[in-house]
């Protein structure tokens, strides 16, 4: 099942692109070795565990916590994006904002003087006069009285700065300065004000609990009409991770479920002004007859699927958006068919009546069961046409158009 939609999945992934795929420990093992099959080895980013039921699923003598992540990418071209870290607190401040210290030394000796002459330079310490934060004022000029600073050696190396006497100049006495360590020394810092982090490999916060999954489709639909579903936060962390804000990226999701990839998308696009896209599929699996998801009228999944995507827009709409012309939630439903043109007739034949019957009944080409903007959509994926463009209807002397618009 899973490797045909894996060979897909690489195929339709752009270079720059990444994958993430989840499992429990009953596939693991088959998982990973189809992965470095499919997307390489040497593609492989990581594997995130997730403490998805903290009070554990018992059965099979260990009580289940956790799922797993595994994360490729297609090329060495992609690479993901820091994440939010909401643990983070700032402890100092300045007039810019909080920051914490990172050491401007390059303790790695494979970078020295030797092969880095460039990073290789002093700096100059006013040890007299600190600012509020306890640092002190640099120079890269020598200046009488002020202490000469520079890197320190490492194993009998002369190891250098990160940054060139340039940036360092251009950073000077806002985000480097010096600090005063024990025994006397000093030490050059740079100002970290970066909120995010790289994401762990281990994501135990409430936000990725299915039980938050859940609790949050009971309150979009008002009961329970999917059984575990994904908690829209873990799949924002994962956007977060592998999409960009203005680079229009569009997320495809093989399994989608109740449609949290859709929501996720589109609560992230609220949150920072985003133009991703979504694509959502969805075998029409029939929900249980004795579920509270039939009974509310949703025969398949992709039904449930339809309705929270459209509860979900609306609900963003009135807490997070302005309502303007250029935000748009909208979507559109299609169904993998055959063909919606009849299918001609060739068979030999030298009836000409029935040749005659059959170019009358061609004259309709459309199967019964079909409307002229299904076959609209047809041609436009037979010319490699966006199905997302819009399309007018315009009706003239009793005939009716279907117009793309944007110019195509």
């Amino acid at each position: 099942m899973i490797l045909p939609r894996l060979k897909l999945a690489r195929m339709l992934l752009r270079n720059g692109g990444v994958i993430f795929v989840s499992c429990d420990d009953n596939e693991s093992t088959n998982l990973k070795k189809l992965m470095d099959e499919v997307f390489g080895e040497y593609n492989y980013i990581g594997q995130i565990t997730v403490a998805s039921n903290p009070g554990g699923r018992d059965y099979g003598g260990i009580t289940r916590m956790h799922e797993y992540i595994y994360v490729y990418s297609k090329t060495d071209a992609a690479s993901l994006n820091l994440v939010e870290d909401k643990e983070k607190k700032f402890t100092q401040f300045d007039e810019r904002g909080g920051f914490e210290l990172r050491e401007l030394h390059n303790r790695n000796i494979k970078f020295n003087k030797e092969n880095r002459p460039n990073l290789y330079y002093p700096f100059y310490i006013n040890t007299t006069l600190a600012d509020a934060n306890g640092l002190y004022e640099i120079s890269l000029e020598p200046k009488e009285g002020w202490f000469k600073l520079y890197p320190i050696e490492l194993q009998g190396v002369n190891t250098v700065w990160r940054w060139g006497k340039e940036k360092s100049k251009a950073n000077l006495n806002t985000e480097i300065k010096a600090k005063r360590m024990m025994k006397g020394s000093y030490q050059i810092v740079q100002k970290c004000r970066e909120s995010r982090s790289m994401a762990r490999s281990i994501w135990w916060d409430k936000d990725t609990n299915t039980e938050k999954g859940t609790l949050a489709l009971k309150e979009l639909f008002g009961s329970k009409v999917f059984d575990y579903p994904k908690p829209v936060e873990m799949i924002i962390k994962m956007l977060q991770m592998g999409t960009h804000r203005d680079t229009r990226d569009i997320v495809l999701d093989f399994f989608s479920g109740s449609s949290t990839t859709a929501h996720a998308v589109m609560q992230q696009n609220a949150a920072d002004h985003g133009d991703r896209s979504f694509i959502c599929i969805q075998l029409p699996e029939l929900t249980n007859e004795n579920t509270e998801a039939f009974k509310a009228g949703y025969k398949t999944l992709c039904d449930i699927g339809k309705e929270r995507i459209r509860r979900a827009s609306k609900k963003i709409r009135d807490a997070a958006w302005p309502v303007t012309a250029e935000f748009d939630m909208g979507f559109k439903v299609f169904k993998l068919d055959d063909s919606n043109l009849k299918k001609w007739d060739n068979s030999y034949t030298r009836d000409y009546d029935e040749i005659a019957s059959r170019i009358r009944d061609y004259y309709d080409y459309l199967k019964p069961d079909r409307t002229p903007l299904d076959l609209v959509y047809e041609i436009m994926l037979k010319c490699s046409l966006p199905i997302t463009l819009p399309i007018v209807e315009v009706v003239k002397a009793n005939t009716t158009a279907h117009i793309i618009t944007h110019n195509r």
